[in-house]
């Protein structure tokens, strides 16, 4: 304040009149700043330099990177414009700002003389939101850019699962869709370029999935293009043959089938099949929670064949209490049955209770049901069930 005073401009101009004037060049120069004192009818220099800026710069606010550099803003300019005009990165993952070194959110209006400097974080995105306190052109222009394509990205997205499903529910493969070049002959045939687009559109509503399924199929040259589906492969695979009833488990060894490690299902066991993408069939074991969750368009009946014969991992979970003996008594039932015991965990709780886990190989649900009872039925066991 007391530099601004002794040698500031209205300071100067001030001393320069009280000492005979202005010269020429001065008053030339200065002019201006005399109709300004004039009008403003203000002495002190601070004051003066406020009345300056309200008068001359009324639409606009001068803002400082922390390295002291100028910016210049129109009113009611955010950080995110300040960001916008650093660098399109920092404004794209601008998340806050400190002002003259206190924490202010994106909506804050700078003011003049203010010092900004960006807080960023690589999580962080553009959104609609933002183009209501963004006031500069290049920080909308780059908002609406963003939004626009992550708009068009995720309806990409969203209408290639949309054809996908399409396909999968009439059996058909969209796999080989995607490879037999039927998809850039549908894309100019809705007049666009390319695939995404055209995913694209129908994620905008503006084409429906079913028709592109329907332009694959229009004629038997397009069809023969669009190979059977994962599910009449792995039928043929599996059986030989299609089968009404659904597919009939009896090579294991075929790639085309998988067994849900969640479950383990065994021979004997009711089970449920399910189209997984790449891998064939997976198997689950009928009720199994995992299994309720996945897409019940994906969903097929599945069979075990009459000469399926093929070991499975299983593990039970006994409950049983403390006592010298118990858990002889138990592996004795294992040997009955004749099942092997391949690992064993036991511990027991603070009440007194023992966790048991067997870990162990059987082929055949009824075994492992006898099983079961034989070890329900030593003394001192609570409870047994698969796990």
């Amino acid at each position: 304040m007391h530099s601004t005073a002794e040698q500031g401009i209205a300071a100067h101009w001030k001393y320069k009149e009280k000492g005979g004037g202005l010269d020429a060049k001065d008053a030339a120069r200065f002019g201006w700043l005399r109709q300004l004192m004039e009008f403003q009818e203000v002495s002190d220099p601070a004051e003066f330099l406020d009345s300056v800026k309200v008068d001359l710069f009324n639409e606009e606010v001068f803002i400082f990177t922390p390295k002291g550099e100028l910016k210049v803003f129109p009113r009611g300019a955010t950080p995110i414009d300040f960001a916008y005009t650093i660098h399109s990165d920092i404004g794209d993952h601008c998340s806050g700002a400190r002002v003259n070194g206190a924490i202010v959110p994106l909506r804050y209006q700078m003011r003049s003389g203010d010092t900004i400097e960006i807080l960023t974080s690589p999580t962080q995105h553009p959104s609609k939101d933002w183009l209501e306190f963004a006031q500069t052109a290049r920080a909308r222009g780059k908002i609406r850019a963003y939004v626009r394509n992550e708009e068009r990205r995720r309806s990409t997205k969203l209408g290639r699962d949309l054809v996908e499903r399409a396909f999968h529910k009439r059996d058909m493969s969209f796999a080989r869709f995607m490879k037999s070049g039927e998809v850039e002959k549908a894309a100019v045939h809705w007049k666009l370029q390319t695939g995404d687009e055209l995913f694209g559109a129908v994620g905008f509503g503006k084409i429906e999935a079913d028709e592109i399924y329907d332009f694959a199929v229009r004629d038997e040259a397009s069809a023969g293009a669009v190979r059977p589906s994962l599910f009449e492969k792995t039928v043929r695979r599996v059986t030989g043959g299609s089968s009404a009833g659904g597919i009939r488990i009896d090579d294991t060894d075929d790639l085309v089938v998988r067994f849900a490690q969640c479950c383990s299902p065994l021979p004997g066991d009711a089970i449920t099949g399910w189209i997984t993408r790449g891998r064939g069939v997976t198997v689950h074991r009928r009720g199994c929670p995992k299994a309720m969750e996945l897409d019940p368009e994906r969903r097929i009946d599945v069979s075990w064949s009459d000469r399926v014969k093929v070991a499975r991992p299983v593990v039970l979970r006994v409950i049983t209490t403390d006592k010298p003996g118990l858990l002889s008594n138990m592996t004795a039932a294992f040997t009955e049955s004749g099942v092997n015991i391949q690992e064993a965990n036991c511990r027991v709780g603070e009440d007194g209770t023992a966790i048991n886990l067997f870990h162990f190989q059987v082929d055949d649900a009824a075994k492992l049901q006898n099983l079961m009872r034989k070890i329900q039925g030593v003394d001192g066991v609570y409870s047994v069930e698969r796990s």
